[in-house]
């Protein structure tokens, strides 16, 4: 863990820039910078921060209509 936390400002950089980025795409992210890691590793930096990453809704919910 010691490894991921030396960059933990350049995984953070990449969620402030893009808050519904996904675990791959912040790999592809380090990857190009050079910082080879697995999704496993990242899960359990966000996991150890307490940082969730929720996908924002595309579309609103359907409004329900009463039948009876």
């Amino acid at each position: 863990s010691a490894r991921i936390e030396a960059y933990a400002p350049a995984i953070l950089a990449l969620v402030d820039a893009k808050p519904d980025i996904t675990l791959v795409e912040i790999k592809a992210g380090l990857a190009e910078q050079g910082v080879p890691v697995g999704i496993g590793t990242l899960w359990r930096f966000f996991r150890r921060h307490a940082i969730t990453l929720k996908k924002s809704r595309r579309m609103p919910r359907s409004k329900a209509v009463q039948t009876s």
